[in-house]
């Protein structure tokens, strides 16, 4: 059993107008865009709640419905002092638990958590895709944790996207990007987390 005292939210990204969460509706939006070969990889959005356990110890099953779109684009087209150039694409959806301290307010992040990665692939050299776009729907992200009565808890799920470049020009240099490149790196990832559920499968210490 647990008491569920407030919810939060939290998005991470460079980019102030990007990443994005909603506490009202549960709608998370990750997004990264290193269009301009500047080293900012990662975009994050997470939502969840506050819980207090009532039971002194127990293991519980968190999980969560989550559907979303994810998407990216791959599009690498420069000048002719390009020479090599490497890129990964990652989205994964997590769920998490952190113990809050109530002397400091820091969260420790809780193991194990559950993820699932969505989106990965690598593309090389140059040359482009069209957008990519998958949607995704499932209720059996889950995670069992060991909690303890009286402690504060907070438990999300978050989007997490993150494109990773390795571009050099011909002397071996970081390639700079120049006037005239067409260049779309990005990813993001964009849905609803309907529900997050937390039931007690062990009482250990009522």
């Amino acid at each position: 059993q647990a008491i569920w005292t407030s919810s939060w939210t939290s998005a991470t990204d460079p980019q102030p107008t990007a990443s994005s969460a909603s506490e009202k509706t549960g709608h998370l939006f990750s997004w990264t865009n290193v269009s301009g070969l500047n080293p900012s990889y990662t975009g994050a959005a997470g939502v969840g709640v506050r819980i207090v356990p009532t039971n002194s110890l127990s293991t519980v099953r968190v999980s969560a419905d989550v559907d979303l779109v994810a998407e990216s684009r791959w599009w690498y087209l420069v000048g002719s002092s390009a020479g090599f150039a490497n890129f990964s694409y990652r989205g994964t959806v997590y769920i998490s638990a952190w113990e809050i301290s109530p002397v400091t307010g820091q969260w420790e992040l809780l193991r194990p958590f559950g993820s699932r990665v969505l989106l990965q692939y690598r593309e090389s050299g140059q040359g482009g895709t069209a957008i990519r776009s998958d949607h995704h729907a499932f209720d059996d992200l889950s995670v069992r944790l060991q909690l303890q009565g009286g402690h504060t808890y907070g438990i999300g799920v978050s989007f997490e996207v993150e494109v990773g470049f390795d571009c050099h020009d011909r002397n071996g240099k970081p390639y700079q990007k120049q006037p005239g490149d067409d260049i779309k790196l990005w990813a993001s990832m964009t849905g609803e987390v309907s529900s997050i559920s937390v039931s007690t499968e062990t009482v250990w210490i009522p």
